[in-house]
């Protein structure tokens, strides 16, 4: 629709990764806060492991980063190149 109104195909994947990251910011800061907590609350249970080692909580954060580029750059370049009258027609 954005692209049928006269926007940037640039535009639009910007729009679609900013929402992205959005969400996925909002979940690595919430998980990671949960993951200390109950690493902490754990911490009897855990034998030789910190329980908020820094490397692993960073790995996984950045494992989330890179699927994310992933799962949103590959539709919103689809839905950059899709041809506005044929969107229009479907909505």
């Amino acid at each position: 629709m954005r692209l049928a109104l006269g926007a940037a195909p640039g535009s639009l994947v910007r729009l679609v990764m900013g929402d992205a990251f959005r969400l996925v910011l909002l979940g690595i800061v919430a998980g990671l806060v949960g993951a200390v907590a109950a690493g902490r609350a754990l911490a009897s249970q855990l034998y030789e492991v910190k329980p908020a080692d820094p490397a692993i909580l960073l790995g996984s954060a950045l494992v989330l980063g890179v699927l994310t580029v992933v799962a949103s750059l590959l539709p919103a370049r689809r839905a950059a190149r899709t041809d506005p009258m044929t969107a229009l027609r479907s909505e």
